[in-house]
């Protein structure tokens, strides 16, 4: 719990130390990914004539969003100790690294859910939509598992020899790669027939089709979320393996 806490408030302060250009960049990605995609394809996609309604890309704006705000902190925070030695002078047992990833992982939920929910207040404000009840449970567990997978991977990034200066292309351009994948601007039909099979075994796809199945066709399969948490759960033992491999060299 103090390894938890401690982390939380490391959090806060990078935040509000960092607020205006963690905003910016997070708020960007999206933005830069939606220009690239209208750029290409409005001409010849039906995608951008016949959108479902405001809410199908609602919850992919939400989606991208988390995502990269959650994936570029941990990724910046795991190079910030890392440059500064703080990983290395925490000096902690085999089993209690498991407890330090863990914790550290959770530590980011809180603040990312606050921030998840109040982007999803204000844009629910702004169109208008109604939703039920249960799409609101189903919305927190969207978004806290959202946080953990680009957390996860975020710590993944950043505990390899990655240089933020020279990486940070290669890290943005993974993004991109995230959000093509996830369909959250372009519908999996778009896609040719043997990328769709790559597509629906992609956990941030099954993440966002999850949330938009609930809202729009009032159903729900929690066989793929299993999925998804058996993905960041081998995500968190291989960031184990590297925490330890590092912490020991």
């Amino acid at each position: 719990m103090n390894i938890f806490k401690a982390f939380l408030i490391r959090r806060i302060q990078f935040f509000i130390h960092n607020f205006l250009i963690e905003t910016i960049v997070s708020l960007l990605l999206p933005i830069i990914f939606m220009l690239i995609i209208g750029f290409v394809l409005i001409s010849q996609s039906p995608v951008y004539k016949n959108f479902p309604d405001e809410s199908w890309i609602l919850l992919g704006i939400i989606f991208s969003i988390s995502f990269a705000s959650s994936f570029l902190f941990t990724f910046s925070d795991i190079q910030i100790m890392k440059k500064t030695k703080l990983l290395s002078q925490i000096n902690i047992t085999p089993t209690s690294q498991i407890s330090f990833i863990f914790n550290y992982i959770l530590s980011i939920i809180p603040l990312e859910f606050l921030r998840s929910i109040l982007i999803f207040i204000i844009l629910h404000l702004l169109i208008g939509t109604v939703f039920n009840i249960q799409f609101y449970f189903f919305y927190s567990i969207f978004i806290i598992l959202n946080i953990l997978l680009s957390s996860n991977l975020g710590f993944t990034f950043g505990i390899l020899n990655f240089n933020f200066e020279k990486s940070s292309i290669l890290v943005f351009l993974f993004i991109i790669f995230i959000y093509f994948f996830s369909c959250w601007l372009i519908p999996i039909s778009f896609y040719p027939d043997p990328l769709k099979i790559f597509i629906e075994f992609f956990p941030t796809y099954i993440l966002v089709e999850f949330l938009r199945s609930i809202l729009f066709e009032n159903s729900y399969s929690m066989i793929f979320l299993i999925f998804v948490l058996f993905f960041i759960i081998i995500n968190y033992m291989l960031n184990i393996y590297l925490y330890s491999k590092n912490h020991s060299s």
